[in-house]
């Protein structure tokens, strides 16, 4: 669940394309972008694949959940 939200708020600054958004993703990713070590762990017995899944899942989650791209035409 916490790669999943990573991976959602990492990402949907570069979705949107708000500064709202960029601003977000970049303070998520200066504050917490350590635990990206953790997708991978290099200690036995600790269950990777959750993790890897959980944070691919998020960034799915902002791309689908982005806002549409409006013409100002």
């Amino acid at each position: 669940l916490i790669f999943g939200y990573f991976g959602f708020l990492l990402l949907r600054g570069f979705f949107e394309r708000s500064l709202g958004a960029i601003l977000g993703s970049l303070l998520v990713g200066i504050a917490y972008g350590g635990i990206l070590w953790g997708v991978l762990p290099l200690e036995a017995g600790i269950s990777w694949q959750a993790h890897l899944f959980g944070f691919i899942g998020g960034c799915l989650a902002a791309y689908w959940l982005r806002k549409p791209v409006t013409s100002n035409q």
